[in-house]
């Protein structure tokens, strides 16, 4: 379950950037898009019964894969150690505001 709140900064894939306008007690929620209007989520970020999850906190990092699976692999196992190290210094209060 993502824990968005009323007027949090949310990024659906495709349409963009937008604000959670409602949370139910359910956990599911809307997100308002400037220009389209509210889209209605489950609480694991799906739409409907679609299992491919299509909201985030926000625009999403994408890199492209390389053919080279060994180096893929080693790329991908760097990412989670550096992002595991950032977290780990963020729940410290160690990484300044940006």
């Amino acid at each position: 379950m993502l824990d968005f709140r009323k007027g949090d900064a949310a990024y659906v894939i495709g349409r963009g950037s937008g604000k959670v306008s409602m949370v139910l007690p359910d956990g599911s929620f809307d997100v308002n898009i400037e220009g389209y209007g509210d889209i209605h989520f489950n609480p694991d970020g799906t739409i409907g019964n679609m299992a491919l999850r299509r909201v985030y906190y926000d625009d999403p990092v994408v890199v492209e894969p390389i053919k080279n699976e060994r180096l893929w692999r080693t790329y991908v196992k760097m990412a989670k150690v550096l992002f595991a190290e950032l977290a780990a210094l963020d729940a410290v209060g160690e990484i300044p505001d940006a």
